[in-house]
């Protein structure tokens, strides 16, 4: 397969934004795909395009294509490659007239959703780059997902009936607890199973589903095994119980009002709208893949260790570590990894298995000593990997991190498993302003931060938030089993939790309920803020998202970083999650960071306002205060 990116000035002429958009698209392109970029239209005549390969350009907003490209556009519609138009204004939505039935790249669009500003195009350009990936590598999504129905039986049976059949109806693998649990059978080991097994949960919140014991435990699983939530809220607000734990977004993703509880009159097309928000949070999976591609890529280099490709379109890779610290000479431990951005079927297991086994491929190695699917499944510290066959050679399921830190082990590298006994990390931030599908991005980098904390033995210092509370204590639980009420420590304000609500919490995580300021809220808001920025194990703010001005709202992370400044921690500005984060970080980068709030470099500084790849981030920022 080839990519053809088309240089602005072949359609839309010399243009900044779209030079970066560019740039920042084919700088990831390059590492995964056969890329060529064309720049003249003698070039453009001599392609011979196949149906394998894809074509990058940006729309013109006349649509007058030279004649050489308008060739160009009716061979790519003869052979049926992929087509990706780029919109880089509203007035060039509409794509060349050969090719107008195919969907724009919409860069006003991606930046608007997801909260960003023109100063982080490039992290739109990453996203472009994604979608051509992923659609050239199947093993980055799937049309056919496993999805968890979670509902209150109270008043949403007869909704989550109708919602059932409806995906059903479309091949979708889907758990609703009423059939698909057998009598006899333990409800929640049988629910905890299918959880880990699934691709997305949709939440059908009606009025009584708050009062659900099984829904909160539900969304808090899928909370800490960093599940995408689909969230339906029905009916109206009158006699809506409080959730005891909500997604990890702020609003939901679709509102029925007009739906009622209790009753099974859905719209026969909710299913598919449930299943495109259900695809498109998964997408964000793709990422991870491609993320644990590079650090597979880093880990190899300068230690003898190889890393051989062996099919790029299904990113199968073999991964081979020489045997050191005994006399006689060894062969390598070999591995044969394929990588996922969705959960791995069992016949992609078979097929694995298959190729492998028959050599299909030449650069299969001989000798393998296991085969190992690599998915964005929660990582399983206290227990063993997933092993799926035990023959010839051995089969795991297992997490990127894991896998990571296992191949860090036998390479012996100190620096990857490194400790952090007697240091915290203050998290700071809040949902940006931005579509609930893009709110999704807060809670992965949430997750992957703590994640790494607490494996690094650190300790997660935050203030009390309804939704990031349970995605950390339960975090905390799966990580560190041991001393999971030492390694969080949760800050309360008197103003919004009584004494006896922030005793209970104690069960879970070191509390310090932090006396209000009566009939003032900012004044109890600061005096949270000041207490936890001086926990004496502090040693670093991290800010993701946070609200922005707009409206007259005032910034809670600006008052936190001004507190952080003054008692002399390093503060890192996570920009690509959006909100009030990604304009400090923008505006930092204009000034050319020149009062870095940090230890880090400019460039390592510019990574946390464009990056998605929070493994990477989070392990920059931990490493530079000495985790």
């Amino acid at each position: 397969m080839t990519v053809y990116f088309l240089e602005p000035a072949m359609t839309i002429g010399d243009n900044e934004l779209a030079r970066r958009v560019q740039d920042s698209c084919c700088g990831v392109l390059s590492s995964h795909v056969s890329l060529s970029a064309v720049g003249s239209n003698p070039v453009a005549l001599s392609i011979v395009p196949e149906s394998h390969d894809a074509i990058v350009f940006f729309n013109r907003q006349d649509t007058a294509y030279s004649s050489s490209l308008t060739s160009l556009f009716g061979l790519i519609r003869q052979v049926g490659a992929d087509v990706f138009p780029v919109a880089l204004n509203p007035s060039s939505r509409q794509p060349p007239s050969s090719l107008n039935r195919r969907q724009s790249f919409d860069i006003t669009d991606e930046l608007r959703r997801r909260g960003l500003t023109e100063d982080q195009v490039e992290t739109v350009g990453v996203a472009l780059a994604h979608e051509v990936i992923a659609r050239s590598q199947p093993t980055l999504s799937k049309g056919k997902m496993n999805l968890f129905v979670s509902y209150r039986r109270l008043d949403g049976e007869e909704i989550a009936a109708s919602v059932h059949s409806q995906l059903v109806q479309r091949e979708q693998g889907t758990f609703r607890d009423l059939i698909s649990i057998r009598v006899g059978e333990d409800a929640e080991a049988v629910i905890d199973d299918r959880l880990r097994a699934s691709d997305a949960v949709i939440f059908l919140d009606t009025p009584k589903a708050g009062q659900s014991e099984w829904v909160a435990r539900e969304l808090a699983t899928a909370l800490s095994y960093n599940l995408p939530i689909v969230w339906v809220r029905f009916g109206g607000d009158h006699d809506r119980t409080p959730m005891m734990v909500s997604p990890a977004i702020e609003r939901p993703h679709l509102s029925l009002p007009e739906i009622e509880a209790g009753k099974s009159n859905t719209d026969e097309g909710l299913a598919d709208r449930l299943i495109k928000l259900a695809f498109e949070l998964t997408r964000f999976f793709a990422e991870q893949a491609l993320d644990g591609l590079k650090q597979l890529r880093d880990l190899t280099a300068d230690t003898g260790a190889t890393l051989r490709e062996v099919s790029r379109k299904k990113m199968i890779y073999s991964v081979s570590v020489p045997r050191g610290g005994f006399r006689y000479r060894q062969r390598p431990v070999t591995h044969v990894v394929q990588l996922f951005g969705r959960r791995p079927s069992i016949e992609d297991v078979n097929q694995l298995r298959s190729e492998v086994s028959a050599g299909q491929e030449e650069k299969y190695p001989q000798l393998v000593d296991a085969t190992v699917l690599l998915a964005p499944i929660p990582g399983q510290i206290a227990r063993p990997a997933q092993v799926i066959s035990e023959g010839d050679g051995v089969e795991f399921i297992d997490s990127y991190d894991e896998y990571i830190e296992a191949l860090s082990q036998i390479m012996a590298l100190p620096k990857v498993i490194k400790k952090a006994q007697g240091k915290g990390i203050v998290i700071s931030g809040a949902f940006p302003d931005c579509e609930p599908l893009f709110q999704q991005r807060l809670a992965d980098a949430l997750h992957v931060f703590v994640k790494l904390i607490l494996d690094r033995q650190g300790v997660v210092i935050f203030g009390g938030h309804p939704t990031f509370q349970h995605l950390i204590l339960d975090l905390a639980r799966l990580r560190r089993p041991a001393d999971f009420r030492q390694a969080v420590h949760l800050y309360l304000s008197g103003y919004f939790v009584t004494e006896d609500l922030a005793g209970e919490t104690k069960t879970n995580a070191t509390v310090s309920l932090v006396q209000a300021t009566v009939g003032s809220r900012e004044a109890s808001l600061t005096a949270l803020r000041q207490a936890m920025i001086r926990d004496e194990l502090a040693a670093g703010l991290v800010v993701m998202g946070g609200k922005t001005a707009a409206g007259g709202h005032n910034p809670g992370v600006d008052e936190e970083i001004l507190l952080a400044r003054a008692n002399g921690l390093p503060v890192f500005v996570v920009g690509s999650v959006g909100g009030r984060s990604a304009q400090i970080a923008s505006e930092l980068d204009r000034k050319g960071w020149a009062n870095a709030p940090n230890g880090l470099s400019q460039e390592e500084n510019r990574d946390l306002l464009l990056s998605t790849d929070y493994r990477r981030l989070a392990a920059v920022v931990l490493d530079s205060i000495g985790f």
